[in-house]
């Protein structure tokens, strides 16, 4: 792949942040990724040859460390010209042999689950689950530092779970479960303060005025209620662009939310609710550009990904958005 400039970086972690499908998870909260964080992944990627988005997706950022997923740090090692055998590979231990190269044996790196019982790795369940491919990351890790350390670029090449991460047998990050940095106290200046203005003779105070009458304050339960009123406009109004029945609304909002009302819902929750909404009226509409109705919509969706029309989340909605675009590309 061709080297990208600075210029050709930004482009990349701009139209990144702008599709919002690349995020992380930091105890059990969702965050979007930033721009400057796109951009630092990509060049951390490109280091080593890879492209902006199996950079973003296989390199992770964690309390100011880069870690590498072991699928990464596999291509590292086959791209350097070494090559492994698996000699033994079971619900029990994965062990590998190791060569440079030039052909020459450089050692027979392995990992067990005696090893993940030691490191305390067992509480997370995929531990339990897949063995198989969760020991077999460990142990092509380890054959990268022991036996490739070079192929890195320099860079230490530590796995997200090696600093408290949870993922999948895949060896994709589940949560980074990082504890928020504590605020830093404000350093109070040793200087002096400085000495008062002189004091001048006060100008003759105007006439007293009137103050214009002011409306009592908005009470916590009215402000919500204006708040979620507002976006149920908005809701109604979407749902008449798709011809949905008002029963659709209160069956999404029951799944999604465990409340059989929309003025039931925090004022938070009727912004997500509506934007989601909104995100299904826009695939509607593109949906009719493909001449698909709206039952043919239901179908598709349920089949990509099993949860109702209106249940699906933000991020799930511009996944799907992207489909149907080249759906409708496909077909003009």
């Amino acid at each position: 792949m061709k080297e990208l400039t600075l210029d050709g970086i930004k482009g990349w972690a701009k139209t990144m942040r702008l599709s919002e499908l690349f995020s992380k998870t930091v105890n059990r909260k969702t965050i979007l990724l930033s721009e400057s964080e796109l951009a630092v992944l990509v060049m951390a990627g490109q280091e080593l040859g890879f492209g902006p988005v199996g950079s973003v997706k296989g390199i992770h950022i964690m309390y100011g460390t880069m870690t590498y997923s072991a699928h990464i740090q596999a291509a590292v090692m086959q791209r350097g010209g070494f090559r492994w055998e698996i000699l033994e590979h079971d619900a029990k231990i994965c062990r590998l042999k190791v060569w440079d190269p030039k052909g020459n044996v450089m050692g027979e790196p392995s990992f067990s689950m005696d090893d993940a019982r030691t490191a305390k790795l067992l509480s997370n369940d995929m531990w339990k689950t897949y063995p198989k491919p969760m020991l077999f990351a460990r142990a092509i890790s380890r054959a990268q530092t022991e036996c490739a350390p070079g192929t890195s670029g320099g860079a230490t090449m530590l796995l997200p779970e090696e600093l408290g991460a949870t993922v999948d047998a895949a060896g994709n990050v589940l949560d980074t479960n990082e504890e928020a940095p504590e605020e830093q106290p404000r350093e109070e200046s040793s200087a002096p303060p400085p000495e008062p203005p002189a004091a001048e003779e006060a100008p003759e105070p105007p006439a007293e005025e009137t103050p214009p009458s002011r409306p009592p304050p908005q009470s916590a339960a009215d402000a919500k209620k204006d708040i979620n009123d507002a976006h149920a406009r908005e809701v109604r109004k979407y749902l008449a662009d798709m011809v949905l029945p008002a029963e659709a609304v209160t069956e999404a909002i029951k799944e999604s939310y465990g409340k059989d009302k929309f003025s039931e819902l925090t004022p938070s929750q009727a912004k997500i609710f509506s934007e989601c909404v909104k995100a299904a009226s826009a695939i509607h509409a593109l949906m009719r550009t493909v001449e698909t109705d709206i039952e043919k919509l239901h179908t598709w969706i349920l089949g990509e990904t099993q949860v109702p029309l209106l249940a699906l989340s933000a991020q799930e909605w511009k996944a799907l958005n992207v489909k149907l675009q080249a759906t409708k590309e496909d077909k003009t």
